[in-house]
């Protein structure tokens, strides 16, 4: 289900230009600031293909970057523009949509074989489990939007919202979902608290974070030692080694980088750092560490920029304390699952982030907000 976001992407972005062209709504108020940035990613991309390491894996990924990047901006500019009637018919769909969902993958832990075929079962436990990394890691950052229309009706059912998702997401024994909803919770507390405050300082955070990522390896001590120390996981103590690995190559390459969407071609990636841990499978599952590692210094600067504009936006646009909170959270748990799981570039996840970008606006946003939002 998450990769056919990238067909959903699309087909919502052209469905708001047939709109346009058929009634005259929604109007599209593009947020200046956000599109530069997106724009300035892409460029930076293609502008990396003069010095890339493997030129053929930039431009094949390009076009396909681009085209996201310019539905996504259309997408959140026509949800930026829908009127009062529009975003209170969808925002009741969505969330009658979200409930639904929640509801499959309750029943599908505790019974099973409604969603996942008899066989896939069958053949083990942890392959069943894992079937549901992309979809809980997809619906830890669309709780946000949910959260918000329900705290506005009775803060109590956002409260429950977040509780049982939490409790759900534990039987699936997803630690980034889980860890994306924690973290999520903890920004939704804090900036409901003290918006004026606590958002920008959320902001600073997550754009801070970006730019000392690949200092991780000097903060932290050898995975080896981690590894045994803390009895951590085999597939945590693979991606500690992937984060080291990644390190040593932004080294060799600190300011330009490698060049776009050259992660799976690095030298060394593929060897064994361990007895079954390959250096650097695909990408480095952190998006701080791919965009400094693939696109330099500019790279992890618009990575920054990009999460700091999206928490100022939070802030600025939500129609109140509550939604503004609920918008940093989305922020934040993006933010938790970006720098845990998935490519920088995978085609369902940028759409992915769209699509829940554009509902966020459309759950948060103040209809009556004038142009430019």
């Amino acid at each position: 289900v998450p990769l056919s976001l990238a067909i959903l992407l699309p087909v919502l972005a052209i469905l708001a230009i047939l709109e346009r062209l058929m009634t005259g709504t929604p109007r599209f108020r593009f947020n200046v600031i956000l599109t530069v940035v997106v724009a300035a990613i892409v460029a930076a991309a293609a502008a990396s293909a003069g010095w890339s390491y493997s030129a053929d894996l930039t431009w094949e990924k390009l076009p396909r970057t681009a085209m996201i990047a310019f539905l996504g901006i259309v997408l959140l500019a026509a949800m930026s523009g829908l009127e009062r009637a529009q975003t209170h018919t969808l925002s009741k769909a969505f969330l009658f949509g979200i409930i639904l969902t929640f509801a499959l993958l309750t029943s599908e832990r505790v019974i099973g074989e409604i969603l996942i075929r008899t066989d896939l079962i069958d053949s083990g436990m942890n392959q069943f489990l894992n079937r549901f990394n992309r979809p809980l890691s997809v619906f830890a950052i669309m709780l946000w939007p949910a959260v918000a229309i329900l705290a506005n009706k009775r803060p109590v059912y956002g409260v429950a919202g977040v509780v049982l998702c939490l409790a759900v997401f534990a039987t699936f024994q997803t630690g980034a979902a889980i860890a994306a909803v924690a973290f999520g919770a903890i920004i939704f507390v804090c900036v409901y608290i003290a918006p004026r405050v606590m958002a920008p300082l959320t902001a600073a955070l997550l754009g801070i974070s970006v730019l000392l990522a690949p200092t991780i390896d000097d903060v932290l001590p050898e995975p080896k030692e981690l590894f045994e120390e803390l009895d951590l996981p085999r597939s945590a103590y693979h991606r500690l080694l992937v984060w080291q690995f990644t390190g040593d190559r932004i080294s060799e390459r600190p300011l330009a980088g490698w060049g776009f969407n050259t992660s799976r071609a690095i030298p060394g990636g593929k060897d064994n750092l361990d007895a079954s841990e390959v250096a650097l499978p695909l990408h480095p599952h952190n998006a701080a560490l791919q965009w400094r590692l693939e696109l330099g210094v500019l790279g992890a600067l618009l990575g920054a920029a990009l999460f700091v504009v999206a928490t100022v936006c939070a802030q600025r646009y939500g129609r109140n304390r509550m939604t503004q909170a609920a918008g940093s959270a989305t922020v934040a748990s993006a933010f938790c699952i970006a720098m845990l799981s998935f490519g920088a570039w995978q085609s369902w996840w940028l759409s992915s982030l769209f699509v829940i970008a554009g509902i966020t606006v459309l759950a948060c946003r103040n209809p009556d907000q004038p142009a430019g939002t």
